[in-house]
């Protein structure tokens, strides 16, 4: 054969060509490695083997205690008798359908708790159940009442019949928990409060069904500033944030379409409760957003209550339906919305009717609110009504078909 110059180059350029695709394999596989170790693989939880055989651990405990911040746990199906600690941020713990924490066989304690400094994690679709609390604050099926957490993500679970909260979050008023996150769970028959953040700054509140009886001073839903800080026999925690001159609660959201229902009778107060209450050292609540509720049959739907010379201001109030909560003879409550040393607020476009007692009620020194273009009909007691002492307000645009309140117009 004679030698083709055209040829050579055809046979080097064939060469480069296939160097530059081996090139191209080898670093398309070290990109793929580096991705598959940027995305672990998560760990594995089957209480018996039987779900998921490959599964690395047989209690959440110990595959928390093994992760790192970026892992995933995943928990199949089963029954944990477990109460599960989690000190290391940034981890989710995710459960398969029929994944369930049960409380019943272990006395005294809490399914999970979220310790002090631990942010980023995200707990999701379990069924947590029957955790006892022989002494007070104890039996929830979610608790973190510390020195502060952050950006914690609790999704899509089942939390009943336990003796406390289905969630609790907060202290005395040492410190701030900050960016919690509660949606689409379904929250039933819990012994004391049902949904509760307390000292919690910017966070969220959305889309929770929360039904009673509950037990003792039931409430589905209570946003508080708490301050005890001053009161010999408290538990104090030691936090570094302490001592405040007030606690102030802020930027915090109650919306989305959560339906709080069945917190009625003597041992209740209500379906959504907005609180500030200290011990003299100073509490407020401010800047709420209370949007888009469902609440019904509740002794209150939804209360504002400033405690003493604590207060809850600028909250907006709006959009909410409040409707068929039931008063009791004799004693009271049945109202749709009422404030109680609520100041600064904007009430507005809320749908108020059918209620045992009054539909909107501002009372006990509320001033300075802004009550507009709400539909208040059909109930027991007046329609829109203020009490004596809280003056100042302004209403306007509501429909109503019956007042007490010089300053009230005809709607």
């Amino acid at each position: 054969m004679l030698y083709s110059p055209q040829g050579e180059k055809g046979r080097n350029d064939m060469r480069k060509i296939a160097l530059l695709a081996a090139l191209a394999l080898v670093t398309g596989l070290m990109a793929l490695g580096v991705g598959q170790a940027l995305a672990r693989a998560p760990l594995v939880v089957d209480d018996n083997g039987v779900q998921c055989p490959n599964a690395g651990f047989t209690t959440i405990q110990a595959a928390v205690n093994a992760a790192s911040a970026g892992d995933q746990i995943r928990v199949c199906a089963g029954v944990y008798a477990e109460n599960v600690v989690i000190a290391t941020s940034g981890i989710t713990l995710k459960a398969a359908p029929g994944a369930i924490l049960d409380g019943s066989t272990l006395g005294n304690g809490d399914g999970i708790t979220i310790q002090s400094g631990v942010s980023g994690v995200t707990i999701k679709y379990f069924e947590i159940r029957n955790y006892n609390g022989i002494s007070s604050g104890v039996g929830n099926a979610i608790q973190s009442w510390n020195c502060g957490t952050s950006d914690i993500s609790v999704i899509g679970n089942y939390m009943h019949d336990n003796a406390w909260n289905a969630i609790l979050v907060g202290n005395e008023g040492e410190a701030l928990h900050y960016r919690w996150s509660v949606k689409d769970n379904t929250v039933v028959n819990n012994g004391f409060y049902n949904i509760e953040l307390t000292n919690t700054q910017d966070s969220e509140i959305k889309n929770n069904v929360v039904t009673g009886p509950g037990g003792q001073f039931g409430i589905g839903i209570l946003l508080q500033a708490r301050n005890f800080t001053a009161t010999p026999g408290y538990n104090y925690l030691g936090c570094g944030e302490y001592p405040f001159p007030e606690i102030v609660a802020s930027g915090n959201v109650i919306s989305s379409g959560n339906v709080v229902s069945g917190f009625k009778g003597l041992s209740s107060w209500g379906g959504i409760f907005l609180l500030a209450f200290s011990d003299g050292t100073g509490a407020r609540l401010t800047e709420t957003l209370v949007s888009e509720n469902e609440a019904y049959d509740n002794n209150y739907g939804i209360i504002v209550y400033g405690f003493g010379l604590d207060v809850v201001d600028k909250s907006r109030i709006s959009e909410n339906n409040a409707h068929h909560n039931p008063s009791i003879s004799g004693v009271g409550f049945g109202d749709g919305i009422r404030l109680i040393n609520g100041d600064d607020s904007l009430i507005s476009d809320n749908t108020v009717t059918a209620n045992g007692r009054h539909g909107i009620r501002l009372g006990g020194g509320s001033t300075g609110n802004q009550v507009s273009d709400n539909t208040a009909t059909g109930n027991g007691g007046f329609d829109l009504i203020h009490d004596a002492t809280s003056t100042p307000n302004t209403w306007r645009d509501n429909t109503c078909g019956t007042k007490s309140g010089t300053d009230i117009p005809a709607c």
